[in-house]
């Protein structure tokens, strides 16, 4: 990965599996273990990377791991994750449904993808879906693009500034001007 990564403003971490001590992440694995880029925002690339370089990583390249290098199981990282969510929140968040569970945050990340590019072929690439899981379960969190849309419309159909020749280069020559 390098430097330029973290300057940008949707930086991307995409590092292999299972070389321990190498400060790899394995970031959205599938079924199959391989992995996909994710657009990330610098501030947690940020927190990700110092992380790396100071724990390095557990088995298997793994990010979080016990202090004796086991793995985190699903109650110890659901223990950790409602703790947050209880300090993250005010009172009257914490008792709402907003990040309720873990798999909330990424419904919340692929619905601000989806929102914010409007291009779901690319978010399904990033979440791992198929084209139409954006468009069946995520369009309807795309609200008040209506005339971001229209304006992108016009400027799409608006002539060019300087019409094109109707004869191109081989346009006839005035009558006034020939020789």
């Amino acid at each position: 990965m390098n430097d330029s990564t973290s300057r940008h403003p949707h930086a991307q971490l995409r590092r292999g599996i299972g070389t321990p001590g190498k400060g790899n992440l394995a970031i959205a694995v599938n079924r199959q273990a391989k992995t996909r880029p994710i657009p990330i925002h610098p501030e947690v690339v940020t927190m990700l990377r110092n992380h790396l370089n100071e724990y390095g990583t557990g088995p298997g390249g793994r990010v979080l791991s016990l202090p004796r290098g086991g793995i985190v199981t699903d109650r110890a990282y659901l223990a950790v994750f409602h703790k947050a969510r209880t300090a993250a929140f005010t009172e009257a968040g914490a008792d709402s449904l907003a990040a309720r569970r873990p798999y909330d945050l990424r419904h919340a990340a692929v619905s601000t993808w989806l929102n914010a590019s409007g291009n779901p072929a690319q978010v399904a690439e990033w979440a791992g879906h198929s084209v139409d899981v954006p468009l069946r379960f995520y369009a309807k969190c795309i609200a008040g693009q209506q005339e971001e849309a229209k304006r992108r419309i016009l400027e799409a159909t608006q002539p060019n500034e300087a019409p094109p020749r109707p004869y191109g280069d081989f346009a006839p020559r005035d009558a006034a001007t020939a020789t």
